[in-house]
């Protein structure tokens, strides 16, 4: 249909046309103003703005949404490769944009990083022209809507078939790019992208032919910001066809009268999210309520069946697919079955059982039966006519039923009973000697006989040389346990005894052991040990020692003389701790006495044993004479000869010869003789004359010793003995000794009358001269 109104062109036609009729002066003046104005009006008259060439340049443009941000530039002054002016865009806070650009900026879009949420953004434009132009602008967005995603799988109900999923997806941002991901149980099985469309605002991506079963799971992954995620998932049904291993167990009839038992049928291999029947049936029929559904995620059902049926048969199928068959048979209900028969098999030595045998009839085939012995199953069968087994038990009294297994007490047979006795057994001996541990004691025998029947009786006698013991009556015992003690006292040592227990009834059931008693230990012994007297004037000890005691005995030690207690010496208790035991000394003993020495056991007081012993006297200082010999007067000179007398035999004895005073002795020679030795004079030669000496002899020990002085004088002036010194010596007289005279120096010889007179008045003088000595030492000591 052509329009009505007038077109610009034609409304601009009639104007220069009115401008042509006024006349060529004005048309040149005029045509543009015209022109204008006509153009004008006919843009007004089409509804089109028309803009100067001022207001034509600088144009930007802003297109913000929820996902991002679009820019275009027109109009700037310069050109394409005068690029003097700026842009810069700041999305978040984060300079995205700062470029340069000539008379435009083409269309660009800034993709917000994420768009599920809220962003800030500002747009700064910077013309080269003049700041009017410029231009600085920002803005706040709004999140986008959330996507999501759904997921579905269909079912698949044909033995190897597939499943086919489908994903729908809602709110997608305009313009945005996604992934998605599809992943089975965990593994990626594919990769696509998506990209978000208001023209599609519910996209949908198809899997068809995917695996049965397990859980599927579909991402929508923002392309921009990887962490922003939508999942959805779905569970795939498996198909059918996996089954396995079907069987059937059927629980017996419990009670008479009982119409259906139940049935479990187990199959493994089911495929979760399955619905599964179980259906029996006979002979192709279903049988009427015996139907069940398997239970969400149990690989059992119970079907309940009739009983005394065979040949039923039960289906198990899913969605009208039969995936597994089991058959099974129904026996009938039980029956009371009567009291067992029981016999008793014969008797064995030793054997700890005996045969019991069972004898049942009256079952019903099939029913499955126990044996009950003392409360104890020992047997469980399937009836199939009679019944008969034997089985081992010990002695005692045995009650026995039948249990139908299935129906418990409701189906148990009367008990039976018998009373078994115990065989023999062979016993066991084990005896222990208790030896003498001290003289004139006994010996005994104990121990235990085990490995006996209680309530049985047992013979036990005592036997030595293969006799029975005289006053040793046989032992009758009847244990009531299987051990019983035994014990034989007031035995005699050093013989040999055999006990024997016999059963009384079994003969063969016997045992026997023998042990030795060792003979009683020897009464102790005592030996002593003198500690003899070796000086005058010393006393003597005895040193008692025990051997052959019995350890842990305390002996009784006294110490007696003619009879009587030894005053001082106490009577000594002793306990052994070994066989030999040191006695304390008995000490200040009188030598020349003899001693008993009584040792008695404190606890037996038939042990008694005594020793004897003599201390010898003391020895007595020897005798001592000395006499100057064979003078010479020059060198002045004399031998001097000494005898020691009386002396210890079988020891050594020094003689020695000093020189000197009370105050000082020094030895000048000394010889070492034995006591035979002495039975000559001992000779020392070369003695100066007119000298005093000490003549000294001391046996080996030190404890033995005489001495005397003497007075050696010049050749031809008679010799005198001097008396034996004092301990300590005193200075004696010193009559004068001739030397070479031949006189002996232990005594004046009075056979020669004619110098009585003088050794008179010489003993006088020498007395002086004592005298007068021992008072100048006093004077120097006071001095």
């Amino acid at each position: 249909m052509r329009s009505t109104a007038s077109s610009p062109a034609r409304i601009i036609d009639r104007a220069l046309a009115r401008l042509a009729r006024r006349g060529p002066r004005t048309l040149k003046a005029k045509i543009v103003t015209a022109v204008a104005g006509v153009a004008v009006a006919a843009v007004a008259a089409s509804g089109i703005a028309l803009v100067g060439a001022a207001a034509e340049a600088h144009t930007p443009t802003l297109a913000p949404s929820c996902s991002g941000l679009t820019v275009t530039l027109k109009s700037y002054a310069g050109t394409s490769s005068n690029d003097n002016n700026s842009l810069v865009v700041t999305i978040d806070g984060k300079q995205v944009e700062n470029t340069k650009f000539g008379n435009s900026f083409p269309t660009k879009t800034y993709s917000f990083p994420a768009a599920g949420a809220q962003h800030t953004w500002r747009v700064q434009v910077t013309a080269s022209d003049s700041s009017k132009w410029n231009l600085d602008k920002s803005g706040n967005e709004a999140a986008c809507p959330t996507p999501s995603a759904a997921l579905a799988a269909t079912a698949c109900n044909a033995v190897g078939g597939k499943t086919d999923l489908t994903a729908t997806f809602t709110n997608l941002v305009n313009g945005r790019a996604y992934n998605v991901w599809l992943d089975h149980d965990g593994t990626r099985v594919d990769t696509k992208t998506l990209t978000g469309s208001s023209s599609a605002p519910k996209p949908i991506i198809n899997w068809p032919g995917q695996t049965a079963g397990g859980k599927y799971v579909v991402t929508l992954v923002d392309a921009n910001d990887s962490s922003q995620q939508w999942k959805a998932e779905a569970t795939s049904v498996g198909c059918p066809g996996g089954e396995r291993d079907a069987s059937a167990t059927v629980q017996q009839c419990l009670a008479p009268g009982q119409g259906t038992v139940p049935a479990t049928v187990t199959v493994q291999g089911l495929v979760p999210g399955r619905t599964y029947i179980a259906q029996a049936s006979v002979n192709g029929n279903a049988i009427n309520g015996a139907v069940a559904t398997f239970a969400t995620g149990s690989s059992k059902v119970t079907v309940p069946v009739p009983v005394a049926t065979k040949g039923i048969t039960i289906v198990v199928s899913t969605e009208g697919v039969a995936v597994a068959t089991v058959s099974l048979d129904t026996i009938a209900c039980p029956i009371i079955p009567g009291a067992p028969k029981l016999t008793l098999g014969a008797c064995t030595v030793d054997a700890p059982t005996r045969g019991l045998t069972v004898a049942s009839d009256g079952l019903l085939d099939g029913r499955v039966y126990q044996v009950v012995v003392d409360g104890a199953v020992v047997d469980t069968f399937i009836a199939s006519g009679a019944y008969t087994k034997t089985f081992p038990t010990a002695a005692g009294e045995h009650t026995v039923t039948i249990v139908d297994q299935a129906a418990g007490n409701a189906a148990t047979s009367p008990s039976a009973s018998i009373l078994q006795e115990a065989c023999a057994t062979t016993p066991k001996l084990a005896i222990t000697a208790a030896q003498c541990l001290a003289p004139h004691e006994q010996g005994s025998l104990s121990g235990a006989v085990t490995g006996v029947v209680a309530n049985r009786g047992y013979t036990v006698t005592l036997t030595s040389g293969g006799k029975a013991v005289d006053g040793v009556a046989a032992q009758h015992v009847t244990p009531t346990s299987t051990s019983f003690p035994v014990s034989f006292t007031g035995l005699k040592p050093g013989a040999t005894y055999k006990v024997t227990v016999v059963d009384d009834q079994e003969g063969s059931a016997k045992a026997s052991a023998t042990e030795t008693l060792a003979d009683c230990p020897e009464v102790p012994k005592v030996a002593l040990e003198t500690a003899q007297c070796l000086a005058p004037g010393e006393k003597g000890g005895l040193t008692p020692t025990i051997t052959g005691a019995i350890v842990g005995h305390t002996y009784v030690i006294t110490l007696t003389s003619g009879g009587k207690a030894v005053t001082g010496a106490d009577p000594v208790r002793v306990t052994a701790t070994t066989a030999t035991v040191a006695v304390p000394t008995f000490e200040n003993l009188k030598p020349g006495t003899s001693y008993a020495v009584t040792l008695t056991d404190a606890a037996d007081d038939a042990t008694v044993v005594t020793s004897e012993t003599t201390l010898a006297d003391c020895p007595k200082n020897p005798g001592l004479s000395a006499v100057a010999v064979d003078c010479k007067a020059d060198p002045k000179t004399s031998s001097l000869e000494v005898d020691v007398t009386g002396v210890e035999p079988d020891r050594d004895w020094t003689v020695r010869v000093s020189q000197g005073d009370d105050d000082a002795w020094t030895v000048i020679d000394e010889k070492t003789v034995t006591s035979a030795e002495l039975a000559d004079p001992v000779v020392f030669k070369d003695i100066k004359n007119d000298a005093t000496y000490r003549v000294t002899a001391v046996d080996s020990t030190g404890k033995l010793q005489e001495s005397t002085d003497i007075t050696v004088k010049n050749c031809g002036v008679s010799d005198e003995t001097t008396t034996p010194p004092t301990t300590p010596p005193s200075t004696p007289a010193k009559p004068q000794a001739g030397g070479g005279t031949g006189l002996a120096a232990t005594g004046v010889d009075g056979l020669i009358p004619g110098i009585g007179a003088l050794l008179v008045l010489q003993l006088g003088i020498a007395l002086l001269a004592v005298a007068a000595i021992r008072r100048r030492k006093a004077a120097r000591q006071q001095g």
